[in-house]
């Protein structure tokens, strides 16, 4: 199966949106935020 997958920089470069686009599937949304120079990241949801 073949996955499209793009990332974007938002909020003053404090958060990354990745956005997975698997064939046939709903696009899924997951976003990392920084914490005390760190990567936070949260569970993959689909997108409205």
């Amino acid at each position: 199966m073949a996955v499209k997958t793009n990332f974007w920089v938002r909020a003053s470069k404090t958060a990354l949106i990745e956005t997975l686009s698997p064939s046939k599937r709903e696009e899924m949304i997951k976003l990392y935020g920084v914490a005390q120079e760190r990567f936070l990241s949260g569970h993959p949801s689909p997108s409205p």
